[in-house]
C-alpha cells in the first residue's frame, strides 16, 4: 500500500487528500467550497446534498489521481465539529438542511435546560451545556420538522454529523450502470460537472422532467466514459438563489465574540496582519538556516546515525 486519503469536511469548504506513506507528504488535493446558509439571525444551515455532493466529487478526483486505487490503504473523515443531519434509513435523502455547530437556535432551550441539569452535566462530562453540542439539535429537527416525526416513529430516519453521514452515503450504495443520484444540488455557473450539463439545466423550471445530452471529455477520469455521449434523465424538485446576510452588527453577533461589525473588522485587520509578520518572520528564518546549511561541509558523526540503508 502506498497511499492514504484524508476526507476533511470543514464548515466553509470539503477537501481530499492524497498522502504518500513512504515520504510522508501530500501528493495531490481537491478542495470545493461549501455554501452557508443563514434562514434567521443566529441559525446558520447547509445543503446536506452540496456537502455530500461535493465531498464526493472531490474525493473521486483524488481517487482517479492514483494509477491503480488497490495502492490506497485507506480513507479517514474528519468533519465540522457538531453539525447535525438527519436523512432517510433507505432511501439516504437529507430531510432537512443540515445544522451547523455555530447555529445558536437551541441556546433558550439550553440554557433553561441547565438550571436543572447543568451540574449534573458538567459533573459527569467535564462539559457545560451549551447549543454547539449534537443532542439539542436532533431534539429541534424532531420538534420543527413534520417528515422528520413521523418517519422517526416508523424506523426511518438516522441522525449523525457529517462524518457518520458522509459514511453511510459512501457504503451503503450499489454500483450501476450509467450513473444515478436523487436529490444533488447543482451550482449553475460551479463548472463541478461535465461540460455543457449546466447549460441545458438553465430556463427549467420546478418539476420539469428533460433529457440532458453530453460527451464526457475525451481527457475524463472515468477511461470507460471517456469521449462517450450520455443522456442524463433530468426531475429539477427546487430552485435557489444565494441571498449573503447583511454585513451589519447582527451579522458580527451571529458569527463572533463581538457586539459590532467594526469591531470584528477590526479584529480580523488585526489577525491578518500578524500572519503576515508571522509568515515574514519564518521566510526570513528559513533562509537563514538555508544560507548556514548550504556553508557546512564535512562529515556527518558516526553518533548521530539512527538507521543505516545498504
Amino acid at each position: 500500500m502506498k497511499y492514504i486519503v484524508s476526507v476533511d469536511e470543514g464548515t466553509t469548504s470539503t477537501r481530499a487528500v492524497l498522502f504518500d506513506i513512504s515520504e510522508k507528504r501530500i501528493i495531490r488535493q481537491k478542495s470545493m467550497a461549501i455554501n452557508q446558509i443563514y434562514p434567521r439571525p443566529s441559525y446558520v444551515e447547509e445543503d446536506a446534498n452540496e456537502i455530500y455532493a461535493r465531498t464526493l466529487s472531490s474525493l473521486v478526483e483524488i481517487i482517479e489521481s492514483v494509477a491503480d486505487p488497490r495502492d490506497i490503504a485507506g480513507i479517514g473523515i474528519t468533519n465540522q465539529r457538531e453539525t447535525v443531519v438527519a436523512w432517510d434509513r433507505k432511501t439516504g435523502k437529507p430531510l432537512y438542511h443540515a445544522i451547523v455547530w455555530q447555529c445558536r437556535r437551541t441556546a433558550d432551550y439550553i440554557r433553561e435546560l441547565g438550571v436543572t441539569y447543568g451540574d449534573t452535566i458538567r459533573k459527569k462530562t467535564g462539559l457545560v451545556m451549551d447549543a454547539y453540542f449534537s443532542a439539542s439539535k436532533i431534539k429541534w429537527l424532531i420538534d420543527n420538522v413534520p417528515e422528520i416525526a413521523e418517519k422517526l416513529k416508523k424506523g426511518r430516519v438516522c441522525f449523525g454529523t457529517i462524518d457518520s453521514f458522509l459514511a453511510y452515503k459512501f457504503t451503503d450504495g450499489k454500483a450501476f450502470e450509467g450513473g444515478k443520484g436523487e436529490g444533488h444540488t447543482l451550482e449553475l455557473g460551479s463548472g463541478q460537472f461535465i461540460p455543457g450539463f449546466e447549460e441545458q439545466i438553465a430556463g427549467h423550471k420546478i418539476d420539469d422532467e428533460f433529457d440532458v445530452n453530453v460527451t464526457f471529455p475525451e481527457d475524463y477520469g472515468a477511461k470507460e466514459l471517456a469521449g462517450k455521449e450520455a443522456v442524463f434523465q433530468v426531475k429539477l424538485h427546487e430552485i435557489k438563489v444565494k441571498e449573503l446576510p447583511a454585513l451589519d452588527d447582527e451579522f458580527a453577533k451571529d458569527v463572533s465574540e463581538f457586539d459590532t461589525l467594526k469591531d470584528l473588522k477590526a479584529d480580523l485587520k488585526k489577525k491578518a496582519l500578524e500572519r503576515k509578520e508571522k509568515a515574514a518572520e519564518e521566510a526570513v528564518e528559513n533562509a537563514l538556516v538555508q544560507q548556514i546549511v548550504d556553508q557546512i561541509k564535512g562529515d556527518i558523526p558516526e553518533a548521530m546515525f539512527e538507521n543505516r540503508l545498504n
